[in-house]
């Protein structure tokens, strides 16, 4: 009987069923829609996203500093958190794979970053992460793809909840074993190791710490079978023993065992894993999704399907090899193998779609550059990269650029033309970038409208100005070139043209060729000799006319031609008394005392170049070129005059100088322009009588800057060397040996130790400067490339045909057609 206040719920219950059972069709086909167009919408996105990545990814190949802090990858990943992480959606972050490529060449670390992100971001945060790390960005708008060889790999994921972490504190570097294990290849091998990161929330990682995520999944699974075969069994017991009336179980409480704790030693246990769960889910505020995978690829040596057999087993040991290097990482967690079908596209295509929640510390622990000193083929940074200390100049009037700041924060470096006059020197091997260096300071001096001198032994150096020399400067730039067919302008030592009435430079011009013939000719030069050239040269000076060194061998060999010389000769007791004796002396006297310098002499007087150069009225003019902003270019190439020849001229063309240079005493100090003496090669021509910490002291008053550059300190006398290093104020040192880098290394003391001063790369140099007559910290700089060159250049015009080269300003016609734009040689 039904009673009629009961509510109607049964009616409504039937309702509903019959409804929900009619409609039941139409609720499948809709949700079978709903999961294709779902499936559909994702694909699309899905491609859509690895289409978006692809366009535009870079890799970003990491140098490895000389020293490795092991605190720098939990830097590094934990910038990627922030880096990569959008702010309106965790889900659609990127991903970035960190890989490890072994092959013969050694091993070459890199990271790939999709289109979605700056590669240039990626890039500072590895040397900020690394300091003394070098970076380079390479455009990889493609997958890679595997070559011929057989290939085998492996995809490695957590075995256990990912709430345990994995191994994060090693005595060792962890990764040892895996370079030992991918190392040494072949040619036909190669092995990949990535490791596939996207950043998460620190939320998720929160999650894992909640009560029961220690507790596995599987031992899940057999508490739930277990409680349920416990219960069936009571119900058959119950049902034999007092019928089918006790066997429900409606209102019956049942026992749960997911949230049991154990007891007994299994209680600590638990207590410890939780403990390190807490700690992985807290630790960072954030982490990673994670993927390890690795490949192994063989090329067949030969065809056939055994070659192919035999390759596969090849790579087939290696991945294995390298897979197991992973146990390294176990603790409360470690990482299982698991098949990668078309492992070797897999690998090229760098998706990832699933992987393991890991901390920043975990994925430090798996991701970092190797700390080990040393690591067979790994390539590395070389030297430290130190930035600029800010008060150092960038540029503009009155600074020489030098080149850019290497650091993170790149930026032009420069010096200023005032801290220059305490003089550059420039150290370092051949093509290290010493002459790109010069070259770019002789055009900053042409472009502003300073003097500069040049002297380069080997001539490319004159060929890669004159070729980008601009075309203001042109007409006020004298070349000195023996390969040029035209005549030679004249630059006579002992006529020094504009200098003759300035007192007494006419005894420093002589002692000037004394010092330098002493000098250069020191392993066969004698008292007697050094006696005879003084007096010759000072009675060529003394008489009437224009006083020259081929004037010497019949001065010292005619009796008549010497008669005529001491006949015009003005009054000193001196120099007769000599002479008066030396005539006394028999031929073949006089012929043995002459010998010695006579043969000297030959290596100007037989060379045509030399000889011209050096002997008749000089027509250029030093202290125009110094005073009014020109530029004299001089080649002396030593494949062309030979070594002896090419010292000496040299050296006689610095004394020439350095006599200009002193000649500016007479003017104010304000007056006094700025200008550059360039000398590559230094150590064949500072042969003068003085000493070169005098000669640096007193050019600087005379705003005369000394660029010096040569190869190393053993080209150098202990005398010179100490000179250099406690004057010459402003230094360049590119690559040095370790023995001139633990010398040098007192300047750059602690920025740069002698280690880094051994391992500049090319182009790359350390610098000390002055800024503002004070000394600076010790940074590093890159050199920039030269511009190019023009593709017609300008030929040099053929001499002028007066007795001197004018310059534009004092004494210059303008209106002559033959002042064109072409330098004067």
């Amino acid at each position: 009987m039904v009673n009629p206040l009961a509510p109607p719920t049964a009616s409504v219950v039937s309702s509903l069923a019959t409804i929900a059972t009619s409609a039941l069709p139409l609720l499948v086909a809709a949700g079978a829609v709903a999961v294709v167009a779902a499936g559909l919408v994702w694909t699309v996105a899905d491609r859509w996203a690895v289409r978006r990545a692809w366009a535009g990814a870079a890799r970003v190949e990491i140098l490895a500093p000389p020293r490795v802090d092991p605190a720098g990858a939990p830097v590094f990943w934990q910038h990627l958190l922030g880096l990569l992480r959008p702010r309106w959606s965790l889900r659609r972050a990127p991903h970035v794979v960190f890989e490890y490529q072994f092959d013969a060449g050694g091993l070459r670390i890199s990271v790939w970053v999709p289109g979605t992100v700056a590669a240039g971001q990626v890039a500072a945060a590895a040397r900020s992460a690394w300091p003394g790390a070098r970076t380079t960005i390479t455009p990889e708008p493609h997958p890679i793809s595997t070559g011929a060889g057989e290939v085998a790999g492996a995809r490695l994921r957590l075995a256990r909840p990912a709430a345990l972490p994995i191994a994060t504190e090693h005595r060792t570097d962890p990764l040892r074993a895996l370079i030992g294990a991918a190392t040494p290849l072949t040619a036909s091998e190669q092995v990949r190791v990535q490791v596939l990161a996207r950043p998460i929330s620190g939320a998720r990682l929160a999650r894992l710490a909640r009560p029961g995520a220690t507790v596995d999944t599987g031992a899940r699974l057999a508490s739930v079978v277990a409680g349920g075969a416990a219960t069936l069994a009571q119900e058959i017991v119950a049902t034999a023993v007092h019928g089918p009336a006790h066997t429900t179980t409606r209102h019956r409480p049942q026992a749960t065992t997911t949230g049991a704790r154990p007891s007994g030693p299994g209680r600590l246990v638990t207590s410890t894993q939780d403990r390190a769960t807490a700690t992985k889910a807290h630790g960072a505020g954030g982490g990673h999704l994670v993927t390890v995978r690795l490949v192994a690829e063989v090329a067949p040596l030969g065809h056939g399907r055994d070659a192919a057999q035999v390759a596969r087993a090849r790579a087939v040991r290696r991945a294995r090899a390298v897979a197991s290097t992973f146990a390294e990482y176990s603790a409360h967690n470690y990482f299982r193998r698991c098949r990668i079908r078309r492992a070797g596209q897999v690998i090229g295509s760098r998706r990832l779609r699933r992987g393991d929640p890991l901390s920043v510390a975990e994925v430090a622990a798996l991701a970092h550059l190797p700390t080990d000193e040393h690591v067979p083929g790994l390539r590395r940074a070389g030297a430290a990269a130190i930035a600029p200390p800010p008060q150092v100049p960038t540029g503009g009037p009155g600074v020489r650029v030098l080149g850019d700041s290497d650091a993170v924060t790149a930026r032009p470096i420069g010096l200023s033309v005032a801290d220059a006059r305490h003089h550059l020197w420039v150290l370092g091997a051949t093509g290290s970038g010493k002459s790109t260096l010069l070259v770019h300071q002789i055009l900053a001096d042409a472009e502003a409208g300073r003097a500069a001198v040049v002297i380069d032994p080997k001539g490319d150096m004159i060929t890669d100005t004159l070729a980008r020399l601009p075309a203001a400067a042109r007409a006020r730039t004298i070349v000195i070139d023996p390969s040029h067919p035209g005549r030679t302008p004249r630059l006579n030592p002992l006529d020094p043209l504009g200098l003759a009435s300035v007192p007494g430079v006419g005894d420093a011009t002589v002692e000037h060729v004394v010092s330098v013939f002493s000098r250069v000719f020191a392993a066969a030069w004698g008292h007697r000799s050094e006696d005879l050239l003084r007096v010759a040269c000072l009675t060529l000076r003394d008489r009437p006319g224009v006083a020259s060194l081929d004037q010497i061998p019949d001065l010292l060999g005619d009796q008549a031609v010497r008669a005529r010389t001491l006949t015009g000769l003005a009054p000193s007791a001196r120099l007769s008394q000599f002479w008066d004796e030396f005539d006394h002396l028999s031929d073949a006297t006089r012929a043995q005392i002459s010998a010695p310098l006579l043969n000297k002499l030959r290596s100007i007087l037989l060379r045509p170049f030399a000889e011209h150069l050096l002997c008749g009225p000089s027509t250029v003019d030093l202290s125009a070129v110094l005073d009014r902003g020109g530029l004299l270019l001089v080649r002396l190439p030593k494949a062309a005059l030979g070594e002896d020849t090419v010292r000496l001229v040299g050296s006689l063309l610095v004394a020439q100088v350095w006599a200009a240079a002193l000649a500016r005493a007479g003017q104010p100090e304000h007056t006094r322009l700025d200008a550059a003496f360039y000398i590559d090669e230094c150590h064949n021509f500072l042969n003068l009588p003085y000493r070169l910490e005098d000669m640096l002291a007193e050019s600087r008053g005379f705003r005369l800057s000394l660029i010096l550059a040569h190869q190393h300190l053993g080209q150098v006398t202990p005398p010179l060397r100490d000179a250099l290093l406690a004057n010459a104020r402003n230094a360049a040192l590119f690559g040095l040996s370790p023995a001139d880098a633990a010398v040098l290394a007192r300047r750059t003391l602690p920025e740069l130790s002698a280690h880094d001063l051994s391992r500049l790369d090319g182009f790359h140099a350390a610098a000390t400067l002055l800024n503002a007559g004070a000394p600076t910290r010790a940074f590093t700089f890159r050199t920039r490339p030269l511009p190019p060159a023009p593709d017609t250049p300008t030929k040099p015009a053929a001499p002028h045909p007066s007795r001197s080269h004018q310059l534009p300003g004092k004494g210059s016609d303008h209106s002559d057609p033959r002042h064109d734009a072409r330098p004067h040689t």
